[in-house]
């Protein structure tokens, strides 16, 4: 990341597979997504894009957590 995010772990499935990068926003709750990693078996994450300073635009966030 080129800018320090705060990231927050959702499930911890297997090392061996993707990690899925969750943006949570639009009044959507930070574990909303972990009972769907846990299906699938997938490791998550969440990305605190918007506590920060910002710009808070789509190209300013993709280049943030990219």
């Amino acid at each position: 990341m080129t800018q320090a995010l705060a990231t927050f772990h959702l499930s911890h499935g297997p090392k061996n597979r993707p990690t899925l990068v969750f943006l949570p926003g639009a009044l959507i709750p930070q574990n909303a997504i972990a009972p769907v990693t846990r299906i699938v078996k997938l490791r998550a994450i969440g990305v605190g894009w918007l506590e920060g300073a910002g710009p808070h635009d789509l190209r300013s966030v993709a280049e943030r957590v990219a």
